[in-house]
């Protein structure tokens, strides 16, 4: 069988499939011919990295949903704590109003009391005057009997 053109060479090597291992152990360097093995090593390791990187993406997405629910949470509580803090504001602002009107109203109290005490003292001493005027007056009916 004589080769005299490269479509002789094909057709030789179709009908003899055993000839092309040895054609490309003579043609390739071992490096190429490792081709194969080493694009199924690197498809398997791609498989590894995107089956990986897929886990870490979902990883990602739950934690990132797990910090929404959270900050949710807190903001939920920030608005509570606001709330509650203005509605402790009005009350502070309320017995601050109730605590100046008692405050007025002790100093009212304060005056009348004071009132109160220099009445009472005047009348206290009235009542001292007429005491000792009432014992001169019953020392003398007493000497008269």
């Amino acid at each position: 069988m004589a080769l005299e053109s490269l479509e002789d060479l094909i057709r030789a090597l179709r009908e003899h499939p055993e000839w092309r291992e040895p054609l490309l152990e003579a043609l390739l360097p071992e490096r190429y011919r490792q081709l194969p093995e080493r694009t199924d090593r690197l498809e398997e390791a791609i498989i590894r990295v995107s089956e990986r990187l897929e886990r870490l993406i979902e990883e990602n997405d739950r934690r990132f949903r797990e910090l929404a629910e959270r900050q949710a949470a807190t903001d939920h509580q920030i608005a509570q704590i606001a709330e509650r803090q203005e509605e402790l504001a009005t009350r502070v602002i309320q017995l601050t109003a109730r605590v100046d009107d008692l405050t007025v109203r002790l100093e009212q109290l304060t005056a009348r009391v004071d009132d109160l005490t220099v009445r009472l003292e005047q009348l206290t001493a009235r009542v001292d005057t007429l005491t000792a005027r009432m014992d001169a007056l019953v020392e003398r009916v007493g000497l008269m009997q």
